[in-house]
């Protein structure tokens, strides 16, 4: 019992030094705050002295040339793959992967319109419209490119397209001269080789 009795009065000892210390504190004063001072040199009268500005001729302009401060997230190159993806998608043609990241929302929500495509933001469009067939090329070597005759050969290069011709045509040639060589009084005149 004595043991606690002292604990208390430690415990009033102590809120009594708490109590004092938080007078003391609030009694003290804040530093009070310097007035600004101009690094200029201050003039007789305390102000400081304005910039003198020579009257100019009419039709003079600033004698530095300005130039026009290049805006930030406007990237030419961007906007440019946006333009041409926005005109393919009029055309109803395939886009590029690098032409769907350049789309702004309005862009996207006018193709998920023309697909009947639902969605719940930029990335789930995104999403929804990489799943549809024929819209989005992959690949831009799969680009359409222009034949001799003006058509879009669509999903392939033109030169594996002509080489796999090629290929074909010196085949036919190989078994034409085949036919040919061992044509003589033995072999039937009926046999002809393929044309094409």
């Amino acid at each position: 019992m004595a043991v606690l009795k002292k604990q208390l009065e430690d415990m009033r000892g102590i809120r009594y030094d708490i109590a004092s210390l938080k007078g003391s504190i609030s009694n003290l004063k804040t530093p009070t705050a310097r007035q600004f001072v101009s690094p200029r040199q201050m003039m007789t009268n305390g102000k400081t002295p304005t910039k003198r500005s020579t009257p100019n001729p009419i039709g003079v302009g600033p004698s530095c040339i300005s130039r026009k401060k290049p805006v930030r997230g406007n990237d030419p190159r961007k906007s440019a793959a946006r333009t041409k993806a926005r005109r393919r998608i009029l055309q109803g043609k395939q886009i590029s992967e690098d032409m769907m990241a350049a789309l702004q929302m309005e862009d996207l929500k006018q193709l998920c319109s023309m697909h009947n495509v639902r969605y719940r933001g930029m990335p789930q469009a995104r999403v929804a419209l990489r799943k549809i067939p024929g819209l989005i090329v992959s690949d831009t070597e799969d680009l359409p490119n222009r034949s001799a005759t003006g058509e879009e050969v669509q999903g392939a290069n033109m030169e594996d397209a002509q080489s796999v011709e090629s290929e074909s045509e010196e085949e036919d040639d190989d078994s034409s001269e085949e036919a040919e060589y061992f044509e003589g009084p033995e072999a039937s005149k009926d046999v002809q080789p393929s044309a094409h």
